[in-house]
């Protein structure tokens, strides 16, 4: 059969449908790269010698495995945005017929078509804004393992920092008791105490030695526990810190509720899922609305048997517009109905869960305020009193007015004391952190409200406490 223009030959078929591509393609829109993920290269480890807890802090907001891992997750959310904006992928269809079917303007050879999809107006955008919402509340995540990160971060070099205290306390009263002990043994040797003295000291001696090596065995674990949070091997040195720094912070009940049910990110994660279950929500109760496609339909025709037939041979070209029937209601209610039940337990979880941080709240403020108080009793009174107990026992003692027992109680009280203010120091501080990360947000001294907290009226304004160990002779 001579050749005639309008045939459909692997030239025309190749040229039309790069044509009807680009056609389909120019309307659904231009294809954008996905973006590079963002999560920072590990760097070098900078803790020394003289890093402070700020450096560690710094340290672990780009080292934290937990903190990289949540980041990722963000770059993975935030990707399934344009997902959810995204039309369907265009249908190209081809169809060669073996037979070719026979009209008046002749026999239908082959037929090209695309088609595209689209949604019922609004559909997509509630699916792009739900996943943005995905997104926003993974942020508020990442906001939240920030701050427990910096909690556990804090709370372990509290406690790295009181043992560091204990042990230097402890030193100090091993030296002490091993000069009573030296007391005790020339005093036994002139006749004036017996021997029971030497052995007391003894007695005393060794359990405080026995108090070192616990505490020297503490150091370990300590270093560990704080080394893993910052993403370093638990044998890793780290720096030894010189005091506690426990802030005076005037705490109002009233105001920290109002900032943690207003900033606390794992409440405000939950609002976040709780804004993308409404439009989520919203798009069930549009699912039941029909989409449409759009189709183009190009006949390569053959030319009619008969001379003569207007429009003998030529190609046809169709436009179809179809739809889908949302005829089975069941599954759009079951869907409407999902979507009202996650809703509710959104609403439900956000409910529980504040009651939980309110209760836990509550509880920190209880024992940062029972810290502090104690903190102030043992460094403004009971420990002034027991140095001076103990310096008149040992004066008493070395005049043959006291025994040696009293000298030995007066002692230990200092040292429990001591240990009891170090203690209190480095709860305060925990306790304080503690409530940081429940309100998310840094407390400063001066910051807040100070007219409701009852401890105010022991000490007034911020007391500065001994850090030496040293007791006065």
């Amino acid at each position: 059969m001579k050749h005639r223009p309008g045939a459909f030959s692997r030239e025309w078929l190749w040229v039309h449908l790069i044509r009807f591509s680009l056609l389909i393609f120019g309307a659904v829109g231009s294809f954008t790269p996905a973006a590079t993920p963002t999560v920072p290269p590990q760097t070098t480890d900078l803790i020394g010698p003289s890093s402070t807890l700020a450096d560690l802090l710094a340290h672990a907001a780009v080292r934290n495995a937990e903190i990289r891992a949540v980041m990722a997750e963000i770059e993975a959310l935030r990707a399934r945005v344009p997902q959810a904006e995204a039309l369907p992928d265009p249908m190209l269809t081809y169809a060669y017929f073996p037979r070719s079917v026979e009209t008046r303007v002749g026999p239908q050879r082959q037929r090209l078509a695309v088609s595209q999809k689209f949604f019922w107006p609004g559909k997509r955008d509630l699916r792009a804004a739900a996943a943005r919402e995905d997104v926003r509340a993974a942020k508020e995540r990442l906001n939240g393992v920030r701050t427990a990160l910096a909690f556990r971060i804090k709370q372990a070099w509290y406690e790295y920092a009181y043992l560091n205290r204990a042990l230097a306390v402890t030193r100090d009263n091993i030296q002490l008791v091993t000069r009573l002990e030296a007391t005790a043994r020339s005093r036994y040797s002139a006749g004036q105490a017996t021997y029971a003295d030497i052995l007391k000291a003894q007695v005393t001696l060794a359990r405080l030695e026995d108090q070192w090596l616990t505490l020297t065995d503490m150091a370990a674990p300590l270093r560990a526990r704080l080394n893993t949070e910052l993403n370093r091997p638990v044998t890793a040195p780290l720096p030894v810190p010189q005091a506690i720094d426990a802030p005076d912070v005037s705490l109002n009940a009233e105001d920290l509720l109002t900032r943690l049910h207003g900033r606390n990110p794992e409440l405000r994660e939950i609002r976040r899922h709780q804004a993308g279950q409404e439009f989520n929500r919203e798009l069930a109760r549009r699912e039941n609305r029909p989409d449409f496609t759009i189709g183009v339909d190009y006949l390569d025709m053959g030319g009619a048997r008969m001379d003569g037939v207007p429009d003998s041979g030529k190609n046809a070209l169709g436009v179809s517009v179809s739809l889908n029937i949302p005829l089975w209601r069941d599954k759009y209610d079951a869907a409407r109905e999902e979507a009202t039940r996650r809703t509710l337990q959104l609403r439900e979880r956000e409910t529980g869960q504040a009651n939980r941080l309110t209760a836990e709240l509550n509880m920190a403020l209880y024992e940062y305020r029972n810290a502090r108080r104690r903190h102030h009793l043992y460094g403004e009174t009971l420990i002034p009193k027991a140095d001076q107990a103990l310096a008149a026992s040992e004066k008493a003692f070395a005049t043959g007015r006291s025994d040696f027992n009293a000298l030995l109680e007066a002692q230990q009280t200092l040292l429990a004391y001591t240990l009891e203010m170090e203690r209190s120091r480095a709860d305060q501080a925990v306790q304080l952190a503690r409530l940081e990360m429940l309100v998310g947000e840094e407390l400063l001294p001066g910051a807040g409200p100070a007219a409701a907290d009852p401890a105010d009226n022991q000490a007034g304004a911020t007391t500065a406490f001994p850090q030496s160990t040293e007791v006065r002779r």
